[in-house]
């Protein structure tokens, strides 16, 4: 099994620059918020794990486009 620190610099290095940014806003959220998930929060991203584990996620493309981040 792949080191997950490998694993996650190996797929950094295939995302666009555009992406990356937005995965750094993300990272940097995570890294220094101080805030507990409520009870509601953690029930939510379980359900999110259940559709996705089920094939019901959105791909990253919809994603893009929902979210207005296309590359033009």
């Amino acid at each position: 099994m792949r080191n997950p620190r490998d694993e996650l610099y190996s797929l950094i290095d295939k995302l666009t620059t555009e992406d990356v940014i937005s995965l750094l806003h993300l990272v940097r959220r995570i890294v220094t918020s101080d805030e507990e998930l409520t009870d509601e929060e953690i029930q939510q991203i379980e359900l999110a794990k259940d559709e996705i584990s089920k094939g019901e996620g959105i791909e990253i493309e919809e994603v893009k486009k929902i979210l207005h981040l296309n590359s033009q």
